[in-house]
């Protein structure tokens, strides 16, 4: 990702309300975009269950739970051959 000029992500990033109360870890997070300040929060979440891709999603995320269809995303929407 870094060598595309793309974030490299948060690795267990925690998720939380805008309270401040912890609502999961994600697997790697993008909160801020792939892209910083310039594309949507984007997630990848591994083995989680339906209620916590929900919360993800409500979040306002973009979330992925396989790694390959986060990798098409990425090759699709923000790297140029």
């Amino acid at each position: 990702m870094v060598d595309k000029g793309l974030s490299e992500g948060i690795f267990n990033y925690e998720l939380t309300d805008e309270n401040g109360n912890h609502l999961m870890i994600i697997d790697i997070a993008w909160p801020q975009g792939v892209q910083p300040e310039l594309s949507e929060p984007v997630a990848l979440i591994l083995n989680e269950s339906e209620s916590n891709q929900k919360i993800v999603n409500q979040n306002g995320y973009t979330y992925f739970t396989n790694p390959d269809e986060f990798k098409t995303y990425i090759e699709t929407h923000y790297i140029t051959a």
